[in-house]
């Protein structure tokens, strides 16, 4: 059967475990989680000597995994045998043999990264009848503001509305950064003490005074002493918030696409707007308001310039400068000039 990741760790915590499982796609963050968590809670400690079996797919071959799937366990009810980097197994369709009846008091795991498994093969179909098949499909970037707040309610924990949109900006949508940031949060305070941007700012190292987060605020509020203020300070400190021209370029780039979306929703409630620009409800409004300030023509021409300058920073077509902070505060030059 094919199930989503929340509804399969509902079963792993409930102990119910089974003969085979398939987890692949190209987001390594729920297979991981899946994987780790039947390595540290399947088998008890005294039986993971015996019982328990980490493989490699660039290292072992087919044969190496049915010889040991079809061994029986130890002083245990069941073993556990996972393969890591599945995708790179050579003769990956050599276990159909195994999968058609695979042994019951064996779970073995395969963890397919980076890619689906082709659901065209005959492997697939086998896995799918006889086993438990995990798609893990990336993130969207629109949805991740609403991933890292569902993610610290699951834990226990709350966010400030910015600390979500501050997370976001910085950390894109790579969820094994993102759990291992929030991590770092709450090894310094209790998970129940809610997120907050100076919580983010001191425990993660990310400050949102000057940081590309405050700059789109600036410019939703076409406030070119505060842009410029900004933009210096990014420029001049670019270890700030680990800087990166491109990375800036990505970020405004997608706060105007939300304008320009807002322009296309026009009669539509807040409450839709946010859903479909993928915010949080409590910030629609300042994003409702700069599109009123920004209007088509003037998006557009703001996208023609960050284009511009992302094929600059990435060395497409000539430059005159010589920082990445020269060439930021030349962008920004142009872009208030248009503003």
């Amino acid at each position: 059967m094919e199930i989503t990741f929340k509804d399969l760790f509902v079963t792993l915590k409930k102990g119910v475990f089974a003969p085979i499982y398939l987890l692949h796609g190209e987001e390594p963050y729920y297979i991981d989680e899946v994987s780790n968590f039947l390595e540290q809670k399947m088998l008890q400690p005294a039986e993971k000597d015996f019982n328990q079996s980490v493989l490699y797919g660039k290292d072992t071959s087919a044969a190496d995994i049915v010889g040991l799937a079809r061994r029986f366990p130890i002083f245990a009810e069941r073993q556990l045998i996972v393969v890591k980097e599945a995708q790179e197994l050579r003769d990956l369709d050599a276990l159909e043999i195994y999968i058609q009846k695979p042994v019951n008091t064996t779970t073995l795991v395969l963890c397919h990264k980076n890619k689906t498994l082709d659901k065209r093969k005959k492997i697939y179909g086998l896995l799918k009848t006889n086993g438990t098949v995990m798609p893990s499909d990336k993130i969207r970037d629109y949805q991740m503001g609403a991933w890292i707040e569902s993610h610290i309610k699951s834990k226990g924990g709350s966010a400030s509305p910015d600390a979500v949109m501050l997370l976001t900006e910085f950390l894109g949508n790579n969820l094994t950064k993102i759990g291992n940031e929030l991590d770092k949060i709450w090894i310094n305070q209790p998970i129940t003490e809610k997120i907050s941007t100076q919580t983010i700012e001191k425990f993660i190292g990310i400050s949102r005074q000057f940081s590309v987060f405050e700059l789109q605020n600036a410019l939703g509020k076409h406030d070119k002493a505060r842009c410029y203020e900004i933009a210096l300070q990014m420029a001049n400190n670019p270890k700030i918030n680990n800087f990166s021209l491109v990375g800036t370029i990505a970020a405004l780039y997608g706060y105007f696409a939300k304008l320009c979306l807002i322009h296309h929703l026009h009669g539509s409630s807040s409450e839709e707007i946010a859903k479909k620009i993928g915010v949080h409800p409590f910030i629609t409004k300042e994003y409702i308001s700069a599109a009123r300030y920004y209007n088509l023509g003037r998006i557009y021409a703001i996208f023609k310039t960050l284009l511009s300058f992302d094929a600059r920073a990435k060395g497409v077509s000539g430059s005159s400068v010589s920082t990445e902070g020269n060439l930021f505060l030349e962008m920004m030059y142009k872009l208030l000039a248009t503003t």
